[in-house]
């Protein structure tokens, strides 16, 4: 297995700077970001795309590269059209990007209009299967692997064991980014992802989380009407050395990406004991 650490999450207060019209600002944040990874002792990166849009892709390519980390998957906010030809006229540049940068896999999180979220619920399940197939086909063509997480969204239809085996089927070329917390949201227990899905599991979400009272940037709505939220990494409800004994009863030697959570302390001691945490579990 290797090692990567997830952006988004963690420097969700440095990122915002990313859309900061001080453009030397912006680039010194990123590099703060890209640095701390590094002298945290991570390897690779899971990067959003949005990234990509701040600052444009010749400076985030170099940067990654100046920094001596690598990508490992990128995450791509894909903005739901009702037709192919508008989908794939921006997504086919995206996907180019995406494996310029380094990245093999892409992870796919599906953003509804308004429209779509009227309709019902197997109607939005329709238009998820209509977007994914276009992008999954073009993705394969220049050798990314798609990956669409065990939502932690109760909105959307990808959620749930059933819902995932469903969409699967549809779209054989889509693995599955399994999120080691998410399945929390529908109450339903960790094995069964791995039990329905463990050879079609192309990328690791390491994230940990607890119920709370309070909502958050980073809760969620759960199916049973609770909170539940991010946690710092072994300190909330997930069974990490049970996960890794299963990942290695499955063969599974691919990624485990990070989705570190601060704990209010230093925050790259905090990112180092993190890793090897999860390095002492491989």
């Amino acid at each position: 297995m290797k090692i990567s650490l997830i952006t988004i999450n963690i420097f969700a207060d440095r990122m915002g700077d990313l859309k900061n019209p001080d453009r030397a600002k912006s680039e010194a944040r990123y590099y703060e970001v890209l640095n701390l990874a590094k002298e945290a002792g991570y390897p690779y990166i899971d990067m959003c795309y949005w990234e990509v849009e701040a600052l444009g892709f010749d400076f985030v390519k170099n940067a990654i590269e100046k920094t001596g980390l690598a990508v490992n998957a990128v995450t791509y906010f894909v903005e739901m059209q009702e037709e192919e030809a508008l989908l794939m006229a921006k997504a086919k540049q995206i996907l180019e990007n995406i494996r310029a940068l380094g990245a093999k896999h892409v992870t796919y999180v599906l953003l509804p209009s308004e429209k779509m979220q009227r309709e019902g619920r197997e109607a939005l399940y329709q238009y998820s299967v209509k977007n994914l197939q276009p992008l999954c086909r073009y993705a394969a063509e220049i050798g990314l692997v798609s990956s669409l997480e065990n939502s932690p969204d109760i909105g959307m239809p990808l959620a749930r064991v059933s819902e995932l085996k469903r969409l699967f089927a549809e779209v054989p070329a889509l693995c599955l980014a399994y999120d080691s917390f998410n399945m929390q949201v529908v109450s339903e227990e960790p094995a069964a992802y791995l039990d329905a899905f463990g050879k079609n599991i192309a990328n690791v979400h390491l994230k940990d989380g607890t119920y709370v009272s309070q909502p958050s940037r980073f809760s969620n709505d759960t199916a049973d009407g609770r909170l539940i939220a991010a946690s710092p990494s072994g300190k909330g409800l997930a069974d990490f050395p049970w996960l890794f004994d299963r990942f290695r009863a499955l063969g599974y030697d691919a990624a485990v990406a990070v989705e570190f959570m601060p704990g209010g302390g230093d925050l790259l001691l905090e990112l180092r004991e993190a890793r090897e945490y999860f390095e002492s579990l491989m």
